[in-house]
């Protein structure tokens, strides 16, 4: 809560370390953290910008946050029924992550899993397309290069439209 009002990263990393949360914890904590971006689209970019900086200060392993955004996509489809606006939190989480300079392409794999599923390659596409339009939104557009250069991501635009990686990658710039 604080760090959402404030964005003050030291005294982020000053009092997660005061807590020392186990393994388990963090891990409860980053679910915490997703539910209430899920839930609520008025915090999921301060939710967003919040688990950033965790991966930022590497407070959080990146493999954790992907096990926790896993869960988080996989029950999207249903989730939209009860909350409209929840992808919000997919477009605000991922561009966040992607403006990292430690960024890790691990947590794309479970973008690559949901849209490999034909069901979810509509909202798949949605998703993409809202990430690259936070970018832009962000001015960020130095980082929509980045994003469209890193393979996984490439890869999860051409399976959620079902064309070529170029092709793909056209559609997204023009976004």
């Amino acid at each position: 809560q604080y760090f959402g009002e404030e964005k003050d990263g030291e005294s982020l990393q000053t009092d997660w370390a005061k807590a020392q949360p186990s393994d388990k914890e963090t891990k409860q904590g980053v679910e915490w953290l997703l539910e209430t971006g899920f839930d609520d689209d008025k915090k999921a970019d301060i939710v967003a910008v919040t688990l950033a900086e965790l991966m930022k200060r590497r407070l959080v392993p990146w493999d954790t946050l992907k096990e926790c955004f896993s869960a988080s996509l996989s029950g999207l489809p249903e989730l939209k029924m009860d909350a409209p606006h929840c992808d919000v939190m997919v477009h605000c989480l991922v561009a966040r992550l992607l403006m990292l300079e430690n960024f890790n392409q691990v947590v794309l794999k479970p973008m690559q899993t949901f849209v490999s599923h034909n069901e979810n390659r509509d909202l798949g596409w949605s998703l993409l397309l809202g990430i690259i339009k936070k970018l832009k939104t962000e001015k960020a557009n130095d980082i929509v290069k980045k994003a469209l250069s890193i393979s996984e991501f490439a890869s999860c635009a051409a399976t959620a439209r079902n064309t070529t990686v170029s092709d793909a990658k056209k559609l997204l710039e023009s976004a």
